[in-house]
């Protein structure tokens, strides 16, 4: 039995890798759970990846590298964990006790 180490959170951002717009699933500080359309990128593909959230100041991006870490076929679900970097996870702690103050989670 595997036991997440993150807690996973709803929350409305939008995720693009390589281009391309993939709707969330769920999202927690080391990763983000997304659905694909077609063949799923390998297992172990390091993917650009770039994060649209709603914040207090307005729509604010950042691109950042991820790693599929998880793929299920049979639901089109697949997992990625974000290549993390000081700024990106204090941007994202802020992010999430922002989406607390709005009571969005």
């Amino acid at each position: 039995m595997t036991t997440r180490k993150k807690t996973r959170f709803k929350v409305p951002i939008n995720i693009f890798i390589d281009g391309v717009h993939f709707p969330i699933i769920d999202l927690s500080t080391g990763g983000a759970g997304v659905v694909y359309e077609g063949e799923p990128p390998e297992m172990g593909a390091v993917l650009e990846t770039q994060i649209v959230f709603p914040h207090k100041t307005g729509n604010e991006g950042w691109m950042i590298s991820s790693t599929v870490v998880r793929i299920d076929e049979s639901k089109n679900l697949l997992g990625i964990e974000f290549s993390e970097d000081a700024e990106f996870k204090k941007f994202l702690l802020e992010f999430l006790a922002h989406m607390r103050e709005q009571k969005v989670i």
